[in-house]
């Protein structure tokens, strides 16, 4: 075999050999740059992943031939001849990763066979992939040693995403026990394991019997696919990693041969000689003399990239976005938590079923809200009346659900519109449409029903008890635009509103009364309808609601599309208090009723950790104008339907309909557990203090959507393909700088961070290939495991100051609690 070899560009001063690749360094991995590749046959000793960095690209593996274009990539397993030839200028990135190491990551599965290839293979997390990739020739191209750990941070969590998603499982048996591997799994799996353990002494009948098969038989196979011996194949292998370690090492000649497996430096020189047509010796001078060559090569390489990569480097490649905020113990002012007060629930009667109960005791168990809000009160599955006749009410139903509130210690927040059971998957379609409120025949049956209501309330439940209950009208009770409280030709809604705030403040004086839950941004403008009426009236809300999800009015003006300004809420909500200002002279508060950034139940950001990341991203800006805020929704189970047969289908919820916690959730969480004094609020941080001694921190490296969010229909954005509509960015990093602490003493940061390695049911469930038949015990595996990631360390106070970075990836949010060490404890 004739194993002289011509040189081609590889960035780094590694080499490649005829018919084989350079292996990669001492680190395990190798990462090179090509262009202008002529069509060539290749055998890699290492697993390979060819990534198209800009051009085409035309690759030959198995007899099949891809069309390959930036950014697609393919894996190679050891010892798989190819053939690749790029198109006209175009570059190529080659990751070349060791068996030994892989075996070292996976030992108990040292012949792992990976599937890779995105031309063909869905269900294999690409956006990831892409994204070290292009961090690896940022860095191989600039050559920056600044970033020397980081590149390798980026390589071995590209490894540990290859060995968690793309490979093949290690059983998978017949009836009768045998293992169903197709000729090509069990060629690749052979070589796999030649490739790992080359350095020792290989048993085939070891894996053989892992393989469920003889000795022979295994033998046989082979020779039948390679057309040569197993032994004849070791040998070849050995011999390609000594000579890259010739290349590659100053190491002596018998260190080398016995390293590779060989029994004596003489054996090995035979064989060497017999391959290679020279002795070692001779080999080592000559590739030096390549090695200059191709250095000058490489350098011309790295100049003519350089432009090219820095005109158009995405920020995935960039180093950390850092930033530094500064704030003082002394310089807080008082803080009013708008999150920790109303869980929304749904409509009251969702929570006549045993699971949505469920839900509800352990939300309020866990996240110590004071209120829970219910909506379309008077519905036709409650029973309550006809709409048609007076008196005569039945509540028991009603009763049943506010008694298991009121006994779990918690108010009431109603919204006295009557919604109809909808599922939205987007803001121009429902999946789901039904009128579930009673069509009351005139105003005055109306009336009669909420006054009769809000009497049996204060007799059953007393009137200090209902004194701390909310109350709120939403102008438009279906949320759609098309029904209203009453049936009258003279419909008006301000009558609603009027002679509920008069009946309240009349018979439960302390209850808090407010309207109308508008849209902020309506082309019909509500609110300021509403606040000219109440101002007309001298009858003022102690509120006023409002929704707030971030949809724009079509240009048709009969719908609405998503908007992608990162202000929205900022914006929206600062108008509404200026108007409330005006309009009505005084400082009313101003509550959002829901809030989420989709109005679908089938949109897979409402699983992600993006949702998480928004939520404790814009909650600062949230709270500059809102005194109380309720995200949209508490359970999964409000949009279960029909068309539901996988764990996640992209709910609003913030728990899985099987109780999972989402990391919207846990977002919630966060923002609950913020207290005491605000000493800085800024987009992506929140920090709060009980006393100098408790500190509490919320963060977020909150992601924006790319035009691809919004060109798609949000039923289409999918756990799969989610990954598309997110644009990439880096880590970023926060130097926090917290002074006026007493010098010298030791304060505990504990660290509980949610990002898509922790705490997202999401990824999990990629990392189960979407599988849609879970048992109860991977149910229960899943909920176990979704949890936050916690850390802790410990700073000392120095200069009255305490200092601690904050690192964030991207859809990342953390809640910090820094408190100071006891005398005791230290």
């Amino acid at each position: 075999m004739d194993c002289s070899a011509p040189v081609t560009i590889v960035i780094g001063a590694l080499f490649l050999f005829r018919g084989g690749s350079g292996m990669p360094q001492k680190d395990g991995f190798q990462v090179r740059i090509e262009q202008n590749i002529l069509e060539e046959e290749r055998l890699s000793l290492p697993l390979q992943v060819v990534y198209i960095v800009s051009g085409n690209a035309k690759l030959t593996l198995r007899g099949k031939t891809y069309e390959m274009a930036p950014e697609d990539m393919i894996l190679i397993n050891g010892m798989e001849p190819y053939w690749i030839r790029t198109a006209g200028d175009g570059f190529v990135c080659t990751l070349s990763i060791d068996y030994e190491l892989i075996a070292r990551m996976a030992p108990d599965n040292n012949t792992i066979v990976m599937t890779l290839n995105s031309l063909e293979i869905p269900n294999r997390p690409y956006g990831e992939l892409r994204e070290i990739f292009r961090e690896l020739v940022y860095f191989e191209v600039t050559g920056n040693a600044r970033n020397k750990a980081r590149r390798m941070s980026r390589l071995y969590e590209f490894l540990d995403i290859l060995l968690r998603h793309c490979a093949l499982p290690s059983i998978n048996r017949s009836g009768n026990g045998k293992q169903l591997m197709t000729d090509t799994e069990k060629l690749i799996k052979i070589m796999s394991y030649v490739n790992a353990n080359y350095r020792n002494s290989l048993s085939l009948r070891e894996l053989a019997e892992s393989m469920y098969t003889s000795t022979s038989t295994l033998s046989r196979f082979f020779r039948k696919q390679t057309g040569e011996y197993f032994a004849n194949y070791l040998n070849r292998v050995r011999l390609s990693h000594a000579a890259a370690e010739l290349t590659q090492t100053d190491r002596n000649i018998t260190t080398i041969a016995l390293s590779c497996g060989f029994s004596s430096s003489s054996s090995f020189s035979a064989l060497f000689r017999e391959a290679y047509g020279m002795s070692p010796l001779e080999y080592r001078r000559a590739q030096s003399k390549n090695a200059r060559i191709q250095e000058d090569t490489n350098q011309e390489l790295r100049a003519m990239l350089s432009g090219k990569v820095e005109e158009s480097s995405p920020p995935a490649v960039q180093t950390f976005q850092n930033e530094k905020t500064v704030v003082s113990v002394s310089d807080g002012k008082p803080f009013s938590n708008p999150w920790n007060i109303v869980l929304n629930m749904g409509s009251l009667s969702a929570l006549t079923f045993a699971n949505v109960q469920y839900h509800l005791l352990e939300m309020a168990r866990d996240l110590h809200m004071t209120h829970v809000k219910i909506w379309s009160v008077f519905a036709k599955s409650l029973r309550i009346t006809d709409g048609k006749t007076k008196g005569g009410y039945n509540y028991n139903m009603v009763d049943a659900v506010l008694d298991s509130i009121v006994e779990k210690q918690l108010a009431v927040y109603f919204d006295f519109g009557s919604r109809p059971d909808m599922i939205l998957s987007s803001s121009s379609n429902a999946l789901l449409s039904e009128d579930v409120g009673i069509a009351f025949k005139s105003r005055s049956l109306w009336e009669d029903l909420f006054e009769d209501f809000i009497k049996h309330l204060v007799h059953r439940y007393g009137r200090e008890e209902i004194s701390r209950w909310i109350f709120d009208f939403c102008i438009d009770p279906s949320f759609r635009g098309f029904r209203k409280y009453y049936d009258d030709p003279a419909y008006d809604y301000q009558n609603i509103f009027m002679f509920a705030c008069r009946t309240l403040r009349r018979l439960v004086p302390g209850a808090k009364v407010g309207g109308p839950a508008g849209i902020p941004n309506s082309p019909r403008n509500e609110i300021e309808t509403f606040l000219r009426r109440c101002s007309q009236e001298n009858c003022y809300p102690d509120f006023v609601s409002t929704t707030l999800f971030p949809y724009q009015p079509n240009a048709e003006g009969d719908g609405f599309e998503r908007e992608p300004d990162p202000e929205f809420e900022a914006h929206q909500l600062g108008r509404l208090k200026e108007l409330i200002s005006r309009i009505s002279g005084r400082k009313i508060p101003l509550y959002v009723t829901d809030w989420n950034l989709s109005v679908s139940n089938r949109n897979a950001v409402n699983d992600s950790c993006c949702r998480g990341a928004y939520y404790c991203g814009r909650a600062s800006r949230i709270m500059e104008y809102a005194d109380l805020c309720s995200i949209w929704i508490a359970s999964d189970w409000i949009s279960n339907y029909f068309d539901i047969r996988q764990l996640l289908v992209g709910g609003g919820g913030l728990l899985t309909r099987d109780t999972i916690r989402k990391p919207a959730y846990y977002a919630l969480q966060f923002l609950c557990e913020l207290r005491g004094t605000l000493l800085h609020s800024s987009p992506g941080m929140i920090v709060t203090m009980t006393s100098p001694r408790s500190i509490l921190i919320v963060c977020s490296n909150q992601v924006s959507f790319n035009v691809g969010y919004f060109l798609k229909k949000e039923e289409e954005i999918t756990a799969e393909n989610m990954e598309m509509t997110v644009t990439n960015s880096p880590p970023c990093s926060r130097m926090l700088e917290i002074c006026g602490l007493e010098d010298g003493t030791e304060y505990v940061i504990r660290t509980r961070s949610v990002n898509r390695r922790y705490g997202s049911i999401q990824d999990e469930w990629k990392r189960f290939d979407y599988e849609g038949q879970l048992t109860r015990e991977d149910i229960k595996y899943l909920s176990s495991i979704c949890v936050p990631h916690l850390g802790m360390t410990r700073e000392r106070v120095q200069d009255g100051k305490l200092s601690h970075r904050i690192v964030l990836d991207e859809q990342e949010f953390q809640l910090l609690h820094i408190f100071q060490v006891s005398e005791e404890e230290s």
